[in-house]
């Protein structure tokens, strides 16, 4: 997920800021995972929506769980 607080590319902002929307517009749930607390429960239920459901699903990493920036 880029284009979030801290984001050092300001051309990445608009997008960080918008693609919520956008999938929202598009009908597609979305999640922003932020932490590695309950990581895998997390993706386990949106991957068992996708495939056993038959839903289309977004899920998006912050750049904070990713750890190479400090925020």
């Amino acid at each position: 997920m880029r284009g979030e607080k801290g984001e050092n590319n300001p051309w990445q902002v608009p997008m960080g800021e918008a693609v919520k929307r956008v999938l929202d517009a598009m009908k597609i749930e979305s999640i922003i995972i932020k932490s590695e607390k309950n990581l895998e429960e997390k993706i386990d239920k949106v991957f068992y929506e996708v495939y056993k459901k038959n839903k289309a699903r977004a899920i998006m990493l912050s750049q904070s769980l990713l750890g190479f920036k400090n925020f």
